[in-house]
């Protein structure tokens, strides 16, 4: 008789692809978090917009530690955010960046059936 290991929550290990697409995410928005408090001290303009930024990077760190942990919310989250990159890529004719979001979004469609 095996025992079984009691789960708690998120499923399997990420992919190393979910590892990899989470980890640069992390690192970004450390930096946009650091960039938006540098902004705070440049008037009301730099001020409202690096708390903006600083919010935006803190829900893009939520969504990627949850996207780790392999949460269906996060990858529907992240897969939007993505599209809408894309998007923005395509109408400032941006095609490198349009590429890695197609990149990205595409190995991400392809292991959406292993979220929870």
């Amino acid at each position: 008789m095996t025992r079984t290991q009691p789960s708690t929550g998120g499923g399997s290990s990420p992919p190393l692809g979910v590892l990899l697409v989470a980890g640069l995410g992390i690192l970004s928005a450390v930096f946009d978090v650091l960039g938006g408090v540098g902004a705070l001290g440049a008037g009301p303009v730099g001020f409202f917009g690096g708390t903006v930024g600083i919010a935006l990077a803190v829900g893009q760190i939520v969504t990627l530690l949850a996207l780790l942990r392999m949460r269906r919310w996060a990858w529907t989250v992240t897969l939007v955010v993505i599209g809408l990159n894309a998007l923005v890529s395509l109408v400032t004719l941006s095609p490198v960046s349009l590429l890695l979001d197609l990149l990205v979004g595409g190995y991400l469609f392809s292991v959406g059936e292993k979220f929870d």
